[in-house]
Order: structure tokens, then sequence, then C-alpha cells
């Protein structure tokens, strides 16, 4: 399995962009990478980062959320 870890500190205005460019990619490169992860750690953004990653967890079931 493949792990990509983001830090993310008050990204509301490109996380969504962002994790759905890693998406994109990780999708593409399919048969080379079956199993992969999308981890997030929020190190306590106060903007709607976590609102964000939140609404993209449902869409995004690799995606991980830690929140400091």
């Amino acid at each position: 399995m493949l792990s990509i870890t983001m830090p993310v500190y008050n990204e509301q205005a490109s996380i969504e962009r962002v994790v759905r460019d890693h998406v994109e990619v990780l999708e593409r490169l399919g048969s080379s990478v079956p199993e992969w992860e999308i981890v997030c750690v929020d190190d306590g953004s106060k903007d709607r980062t976590p609102e964000i990653l939140r609404d993209l967890q449902k869409q995004v079931p690799q995606l991980r959320v830690i929140r400091q």
C-alpha cells in the first residue's frame, strides 16, 4: 500500500483541489499501485479546512484525516 501524507493548516482555498489532483494521479496508476491512501494531518486549522476534508472523506474512502 502507498500512503501519501499531507500536512495541512488553513488550506480552505486549495485543499479540495490538491486532494482531488492526488486522487486522479493515484487512480491513473491503477495496476501499478492498486492500494493507496491519502493521510491529511490537520494541525488545528481555524478556517473551513476540517469541514472540507470531512466532505471529501464521504467521496474518497481512501482519504484519512487526523486532526491535532
